[in-house]
């Protein structure tokens, strides 16, 4: 099937790399228009030379004047804002003993304050053309416990998921469907920073016994973002090879 999201503006955080650079590729492949918002200029710029008639928009979405500027970016460039992909994020490893508050901080400005910022502004701009469709990236460690260390990166992405649905219940008779998808580990530069061994412990935990690929979370997204989920929202989609049933 081709096609699915012609005519359709999708914003995409932390489009550069990964995951959200995945979803860049498989959206335009879709027919959709896509702005690439990011921190790092010149791993924006590289998706948008994959992708013929994409735009770029660079900053910090944890900062309320930077993401107004992405969302105005995308309306000046396309006219219009359909779909919102908050997938900016960041790992961090270390005990409550161990961090910094600054520390903490950080990690939930980056994985939930910008989805925050980001709604705040897209969201007005979505209902004035009747509606639109929001997809966050949350985490299957935001829904069960793995390895130690992850207290803030786990709270943070645990808080995605609750947003998620306070936000499908709030903007619902706006037009607007909120879903978030839950990956397991995945083939992305965040994860791959992660030593050997420990890659494939965590592979062979699944069911599955592989890790994700970039492009299996970028298709759970593009089903939440077209409308062949028309009836849900509130969801948070499991995409974990298995891991969070064994």
């Amino acid at each position: 099937m081709a096609d699915r999201l012609a005519g359709q503006v999708a914003l995409i955080t932390g489009g550069g790399s990964g995951i959200g650079r995945a979803a860049v590729l498989r959206f335009a492949a879709e027919g959709a228009q896509v702005l690439i918002a990011d921190r790092d200029r010149a791993a924006a710029e590289s998706v948008m030379r994959e992708v013929p008639g994409a735009a770029v928009a660079v900053g910090d979405v944890s900062l309320a004047a930077d993401a107004e500027a992405m969302t105005k970016a995308a309306l000046d460039r396309f006219g219009r804002l359909d779909i919102l992909i908050n997938n900016a994020g960041m790992s961090f490893t270390a005990s409550v003993l161990d961090m910094a508050e600054a520390d903490w901080r950080r990690v939930f400005d980056v994985n939930l304050t910008s989805m925050f910022l980001m709604c705040k502004f897209a969201i007005p701009a979505m209902a004035r053309t009747g509606g639109g469709r929001i997809v966050n990236t949350g985490s299957g460690l935001g829904v069960v416990i793995g390895p130690g260390g992850k207290t803030a990166y786990s709270t943070s992405k645990a808080a995605v998921v609750h947003f998620t649905k306070c936000l499908a219940v709030d903007h619902a008779a706006a037009g607007i469907r909120v879903n978030c998808v839950c990956p397991g580990p995945v083939e992305s530069p965040m994860f791959l920073r992660n030593p050997a061994e420990l890659r494939e412990r965590l592979a062979q935990s699944r069911p599955l016994r592989r890790i994700g690929k970039a492009e299996e979370i970028a298709n759970a997204m593009l089903f939440l973002a077209s409308e062949e989920s028309s009836y849900i929202t509130g969801h948070a989609l499991m995409v974990d090879g298995g891991g969070s049933i064994v």
